[in-house]
């Protein structure tokens, strides 16, 4: 007990000195240099447990990051999260890395996959551009946790595959997954983060960001939720949010099947198509009714992150709708 409280000192000792004196322009060797013996002093899940849901104890409106893959649902509690920052699983036969920044709220998941070889992700102890950064076991490299890049060693400039996961409430992702797993490990005494244990409460101001081959925009939660959904362009891809207002549960997707353009609004949980009058489930994306019934839309990736975490990452003129909100803030 005497060493795991320690470390959970050390830990916030790291991030507190990472945050305060690591440049936020730092340089690959800067990173490698100030934390190499900071490594996993936040440690992370390397050998999940979990559970079914009647063994464990969540409420309902508790906040999970949770990922489907080949029809194996599972759910990871932000609580246990924010003092873990990385679990390494394999979900539906995928290796995977479930993330959490608490600096940046930022919540990613990515198939930990690189040409090949399954890499072991660790804490690396120092933040890029604000939010953690993590170590492969494989060959050392550091990596962002943004944008899932391999900032130095062998594979620099390397870049995961993002996999499509949900920031919910634990509710509303069991009525989805009622046979889903989820994550049975809670927090050890002297948990790093424990500030930040709060973030397992549902909140309104965060940023659903979305990131096409580089060029990344936002959305801002609570207005999406008001509205239904917002639209943006991301690099050259339409990009539709979903919000549900009741639910919290968020969907984002390509706005456009065969190549042509559609733009939505919202009916409830429906999104109505302007082109063709088309009836879509909000939360799956299919066509129910209307000319492109049984037509799907191809799923995007989205994370969540504070707007100043967002914008840090990809420049400061990185759009947040809805933009009348953005400029009048």
């Amino acid at each position: 007990m005497r060493r795991q409280h320690v470390l959970g000192v050390l830990a916030m000792a790291a991030v507190i000195g990472a945050l305060l004196f690591l440049p936020q322009r730092s340089t690959a060797y800067e990173l490698r240099w100030d934390v190499r013996i900071l490594r996993d002093a936040i440690q992370p899940i390397y050998n999940p447990s979990l559970t079914t849901p009647d063994n464990i104890s969540l409420k309902p409106h508790e906040m999970v990051l949770a990922v489907e893959i080949n029809g194996d649902a599972r759910a990871y509690p932000i609580e246990p999260l924010v003092s873990y920052e990385i679990v390494n699983d394999v979900v539906g036969g995928v290796p995977v890395a479930i993330t959490w920044c608490p600096l940046c709220y930022s919540g990613l998941v990515f198939e930990r996959v690189w040409e090949g070889q399954t890499l072991t992700l660790g804490v690396q102890g120092a933040l890029y551009k604000g939010a953690q950064t993590w170590w492969d076991h494989e060959t050392g490299s550091i990596w962002s946790q943004v944008f899932g890049e391999a900032l130095d060693g062998p594979l620099d400039g390397a870049r995961l595959r993002p996999i499509v996961a949900s920031l919910t409430p634990w509710g509303s992702w069991l009525e989805q997954h009622p046979t889903t797993l989820v994550l049975k490990q809670r927090l050890s005494v002297g948990a790093p983060n424990s500030a930040f244990h709060i973030q397992s409460q549902p909140r309104d101001i965060w940023v659903i960001g979305v990131d096409i081959e580089g060029a990344g925009a936002g959305f801002y939660f609570d207005e999406t939720a008001r509205l239904g959904v917002q639209q943006a362009v991301v690099g050259n891809t339409p990009v539709v949010a979903f919000a549900d207002a009741e639910s919290r549960l968020v969907r984002t997707y390509q706005a456009r099947v065969d190549g042509r353009r559609l733009t939505f609004h919202a009916d409830g949980t429906d999104l109505i198509d302007r082109e063709t009058g088309s009836r879509w489930d909000g939360l799956s994306g299919k066509a129910i009714s209307g000319s492109l019934a049984s037509e799907t839309l191809t799923p995007v990736p989205y994370f969540s992150i504070w707007d100043w975490a967002l914008r840090l990452h990809y420049g400061k003129d990185t759009p947040i709708y809805p933009v009348e909100l953005t400029a009048a803030t």
